[in-house]
């Protein structure tokens, strides 16, 4: 048996309830229960504001459990008994009936995930009882080799990792190889990194000036379009996954994100050089 599924269909956009640590301020109750009214998935973790985002989720879930979303929840995936703990603790925590998708956390080695593993059983076991839906895996750069094993051998329903404009979380080896088997990818913080900031250039003033002028010939409006097309414009990418708590940016980040059409492929392809040349020499940053 395994764990492997079919991944159900996502929003474009995927609320990220990070900021949304103060259960008792009416505003973070009201940026989530917008965030449900507009019917997009949620994505968050057991550690964020010390579990007060979960209190803030089960508040606003509460008036309209109707509305409840559908969920993604970082899960450790450093051993058996530590996954259903953070299971468990999704679920009671928010008042969710079960974890829609789990992100398979801490870059465990891929030999965990093998075929009769306790792991590996116990994620059966979590979807048979219907607390889990779907597994995905968390890769950052440290972790590549691992998810390269996990990839090859088709474990997963998809990879979630940094991936914007001046970010992208993983070698290129990996990269590429993500496309070749056209897996699914679930994008972190793709909202975030404008033309102004600039994980592992070399040279910075250079890095700003060929992402501006990529900008301008993109025929972007406003750089919060131009972020939401670009990792939109990748076919494999199901969401992109961002936070905030201020009502009408969240609106617009929405509505960019549901109307958003694919860059030219000379402008993405221009995105992708710059990552290759930051990234190859820079390692993990």
């Amino acid at each position: 048996m395994s764990f492997r599924s079919q991944l159900p269909p996502l929003s474009r956009f995927t609320y990220g309830t990070g900021c949304v640590d103060q259960p008792d301020d009416p505003q973070h109750v009201r940026v989530v229960r917008q965030a449900m009214d507009a019917g997009v998935w949620f994505h968050s973790s057991h550690v964020y504001g010390d579990g007060r985002v979960f209190q803030t989720m089960k508040k606003a879930f509460g008036e309209d459990p109707k509305r409840t979303p559908k969920c993604i929840f970082k899960v450790d995936g450093l051993g058996a008994d530590l996954l259903r703990d953070t299971v468990r603790a999704s679920i009671e925590g928010t008042g969710v009936a079960r974890v829609d998708i789990a992100q398979v956390c801490g870059n465990p080695d891929a030999s965990v995930f093998l075929p009769g593993s306790a792991m590996s059983d116990t994620m059966i076991e979590l979807q048979e009882k219907g607390l889990v839906g779907n597994y995905v895996l968390e890769i950052f750069w440290r972790g590549s080799p691992h998810a390269i094993e996990s990839l090859r051998n088709d474990r997963f329903d998809a990879y979630i990792f940094y991936y914007n404009l001046v970010n992208r979380e993983v070698s290129d080896e990996l990269f590429d190889l993500l496309h070749q088997t056209k897996a699914n990818i679930l994008s972190l913080r793709t909202l975030g990194g404008g033309v102004d900031s600039y994980h592992g250039a070399t040279d910075p003033e250079a890095a700003r000036l060929t992402l501006e002028d990529l900008y301008r010939r993109s025929g972007c409006r406003t750089p919060l379009e131009f972020r939401a097309r670009y990792v939109l414009s990748d076919p494999q990418v199901r969401t992109t996954i961002g936070g905030t708590k201020n009502l009408d940016h969240l609106a617009t980040v929405i509505q960019a994100c549901e109307n958003a059409t694919p860059l030219a492929a000379v402008i993405v392809e221009g995105v992708h050089a710059l990552h290759r040349e930051w990234f190859a020499t820079k390692g993990l940053w």
